[in-house]
């Protein structure tokens, strides 16, 4: 991804990655970043991990100014059309549980809560299992 730096401004205080975090995320072989631009600027980003039956999404940041603007929703209706051409059975995203407009925009794509995950998060916080089935 060539737009690094630009990508780690748009993650702000909502994602601590670095410039380092993208390059080993991207290194990693079933490891994807679908920008999202305007003008030829990044102005969001999904990061996913696809393998033989699922897509897993690590992160979906929008920038803050953006956002509400549907940017989200166009990059993973992208996300599911590459994973329906490939035949995948599902999609999958954790959301931490204080999360809330995650939650929300996750259940406005299609996607069903699932599964509580117990103390998922590094800081104890539970999360939920949201799938998108085929």
């Amino acid at each position: 991804v060539k737009d690094i730096p630009l990508l780690v401004q748009i993650c702000d205080n909502d994602l601590d990655w670095t410039a380092t975090d993208f390059k080993a995320f991207t290194k990693k072989k079933d490891n994807t970043i679908l920008v999202a631009t305007i003008g030829g600027f990044p102005v969001g980003f999904v990061a996913f991990e696809m393998n033989e039956t699922n897509i897993f999404i690590s992160t979906i940041v929008i920038d803050k100014s953006l956002r509400r603007s549907n940017i989200g929703t166009q990059l993973l209706q992208r996300l599911k059309f590459a994973f329906l051409k490939k035949k995948r059975i599902y999609c999958e995203m954790v959301a931490n549980e204080r999360n809330t407009g995650l939650h929300l925009f996750l259940q406005k794509n299609d996607f069903k809560a699932v599964k509580t995950l117990r103390h998922f998060f590094e800081n104890d916080d539970s999360g939920y299992l949201f799938r998108f089935n085929l």
